[in-house]
């Protein structure tokens, strides 16, 4: 199989070794050329590197589908792709990339689908309350998350202690077991896929508002919006008034940090 690889996070680095590893050719790779996250190493560009695999951006990928006698050298290597695999990327794939490979597009989507379209699928499932969470591998259409679905795994959770950095974590877990599974399907030709039906999308400014704790909130509410934002070292959630912003801490997170920091020093 050859395939253009998209990814992003170090996670993606081990879904490209189980490729390589069965013999798949990966001619090139879209990933971030950079990132701001200190704690995503090693990036997925400098594993690519080291695996001598050229990184290009999509935008220069699109071009030359378009004109490949722009960029011979990089027209060549695209040729007789088999599939697009999409592994936490985190951009929308555009046309021709989506139709010219001859088995489509498939993505490995951190969430269940249809549920969780769009962002945050962590941060809304905690704030929903589901004590059952997922994740998905699907062909990728026009539109965001809602191609038919190939695969689901889903898996219980804890409504009452589930932080987003712990549900993370699972779910990265999860998406590896999923990929590992359905990638040697294509190896023996397209894995049907089944309509995802009606569902719902999480948009970037939801996830945002939802971070503000109201005034008069009860203490149930306010555990719950802090675990579903707690994942340094980004910002959480945030009491409303506060200018400042500052993100809330629980007594719960602290003590689940405590456990976390004991198991890292073999001290438990």
């Amino acid at each position: 199989m050859r395939v253009i690889f998209l990814g992003r996070k170090p996670e993606a680095i081990q879904a490209l070794d189980f490729l390589l590893d069965r013999g798949w050719e990966v001619p090139c790779l879209i990933c971030p050329r950079k990132t701001d996250d200190l704690w995503w190493h090693p990036t997925l560009l400098e594993a690519a590197a080291r695996r001598g695999i050229p990184a290009v951006t999509q935008e220069a990928l699109l071009k030359v589908l378009v004109r490949p006698q722009d960029d011979p050298p990089l027209g060549k290597v695209i040729e007789n792709v088999d599939l697009v695999i999409s592994y936490l990327y985190w951009r929308r794939i555009k046309e021709p990339l989506l139709s010219r490979p001859l088995s489509g597009a498939v993505n490995f989507h951190p969430a269940p689908l249809p549920e969780y379209r769009g962002v945050g699928g962590y941060n809304f499932a905690i704030l929903n309350g589901e004590r059952t969470y997922g994740v998905s591998a699907h062909y990728i259409d026009s539109t965001i998350d809602t191609g038919e679905l190939i695969a689901r795994h889903d898996f219980p959770i804890d409504a009452e202690r589930e932080t987003a950095y712990s549900l993370y974590h699972k779910s990265q877990r999860a998406l590896l077991d999923l990929f590992f599974e359905v990638m040697p399907l294509f190896e023996v030709g397209c894995p049907p896929g089944t309509p995802q039906g009606e569902g719902r999308y999480y948009t970037r400014e939801e996830l945002e508002a939802a971070k503000a704790i109201g005034p008069g909130s009860d203490p149930v509410e306010i555990d719950r919006r802090a675990r579903a934002f707690w994942f340094p070292p980004y910002s959480g959630a945030y009491f409303a008034d506060d200018p400042t912003r500052a993100t809330v801490v629980t007594e719960k997170i602290l003590r689940q940090m405590g456990g976390l920091l004991h198991d890292a020093s073999g001290e438990c």
